[in-house]
């Protein structure tokens, strides 16, 4: 559960970032001639989404998505308050999974058998 947790930080993060570089810093550098703005903006919001595609990645892996959801979810990152919809999703993901039983295995794949990667990431099992 740790990956979706992750993947709900950085998503908020980036959503936020968006939200500024597109309704502050645009409005900044065309409307007021101050392209810093933009540079400063847009090399965070750039870093950021960078690191919501590895977090969403990982969290595909370790929960065991269909693709599908994966793409739909990327595809909401690159709407103006998509974030929004991703960070509800997320949240009752992570509802539903407290009401479920714990995996015996200790992984963290919902779906597609066994969860082997947990040997190599021993942080996670001490969670």
């Amino acid at each position: 559960m740790r990956s979706v947790h992750a993947l709900r930080v950085v998503s908020g993060l980036e959503g936020l970032s968006y939200l500024l570089l597109v309704f502050v810093a645009m409005p900044l550098k065309y409307g007021f001639d101050m392209p810093l703005a933009v540079r400063f903006a847009g090399g965070g919001h750039g870093w950021l989404f960078l690191g919501f595609v590895a977090a969403l990645a990982w969290a595909s892996w370790r929960r065991g998505w269909s693709p599908l959801r994966a793409v739909v979810l990327f595809g909401l990152s690159i709407v103006p308050f998509g974030f929004l919809f991703i960070d509800r999703a997320l949240r009752e993901e992570i509802a539903r999974a407290g009401d479920a039983p714990a995996p015996e295995d200790g992984g963290e794949r919902a779906t597609g058998g066994p969860a082997t990667e947990t040997a190599a990431c021993p942080s996670d099992r001490a969670r």
